[in-house]
């Protein structure tokens, strides 16, 4: 750290702008918008396998 002596340590208040918070929100939201459209393509697939192989094993059970 800056500043700090062996043993202690400097705390550095940091204060963002309004500027700043606005930045980190939209920088937060492309990730999250991001993050989101990545799970529906993988969950999409998923799902539609998982209907057909439940829809599969149905047909089986009923040949029982």
């Amino acid at each position: 750290m800056v500043g700090a002596t062996p043993g202690h340590s400097l705390i550095v208040e940091a204060m963002l702008t309004d500027e700043d918070k606005q930045w980190i929100q939209g920088r937060l939201e492309k990730v999250e918008t991001t993050l989101l459209t990545e799970f529906h393509k993988w969950a999409s697939p998923v799902e539609l396998r998982h209907k057909s192989h439940a829809a599969a094993l149905r047909v089986l059970d009923a040949e029982d």
